[in-house]
């Protein structure tokens, strides 16, 4: 059975899990299933939800958001060695205490500014779930987002406020107008006859970081 975000209510718990009766959660199934009426999961890797919580806007959270900002917080991190913490339960508090010790994506009451500000990132596959997540996040952490993708995505892409976008195939255009000008490169698209011009369009001490995307 297909589906691995899902967002519901609890109908059943064993003894240990009884507070979660009745509760909203949210969970990323690692062997899918989530299509079914009902799943059976443990409770430490359920997130409980606030009621006012938007289903679709968490099911988006689960994979597609975590995904893309990973890669992100990633890549940004001084030694690139700093993801976010292990658990999407602990995400959270995890991120916002590390935000007060040290820089991340979003600034932090306003007292620092993030790594991205003012870089410039590249996205190629820049249509696809992933890719809208990457985008909006490094626009608001303060990034000027550069995008490639399939041509029927185009809509899609301006609408959340990318200006500089080209369709993939377009490839020696975008080489040249971009060239020398990406801090950031991610890829989620693998095409291997891309990387020449990637790395002609990356600006010194730039990144390039290949990332997988999920259905």
């Amino acid at each position: 059975v297909p589906g691995h975000e899902i967002v519901g209510r609890v109908v059943r718990a064993g003894k240990k899990a009884k507070f979660l009766l009745d509760r909203k959660v949210a969970a990323l199934l690692s062997h899918g299933g989530g299509c079914s009426r009902y799943v059976c999961i443990h409770a430490k890797d359920l997130v409980s939800l606030p009621e006012t919580a938007d289903s679709n806007e968490m099911v988006a959270l689960l994979s597609t958001y975590i995904a893309a900002y990973q890669c992100l917080e990633f890549v940004q991190s001084e030694n690139g060695m700093d993801p976010v913490g292990p658990s999407l339960d602990t995400a959270v508090s995890e991120d916002v205490k590390k935000s007060e010790e040290s820089s991340s994506l979003t600034e932090v009451a306003g007292k620092k500014k993030s790594p991205l500000s003012g870089s410039c990132v590249l996205i190629t596959g820049a249509g696809s779930p992933v890719g809208l997540a990457l985008i909006d996040i490094a626009k608001n952490a303060g990034a000027t987002v550069y995008a490639v993708s399939h041509s029927s995505h185009e809509k899609d892409i301006r609408e959340i406020g990318v200006k500089e976008w080209y369709p993939l195939f377009r490839r020696q255009e975008w080489r040249a107008e971009w060239s020398g000008k990406m801090n950031l490169i991610v890829d989620t698209v693998g095409d291997y006859d891309n990387y020449p011009i990637f790395y002609e369009v990356m600006a010194p001490r730039g990144r390039f970081v290949r990332m997988n995307t999920t259905s």
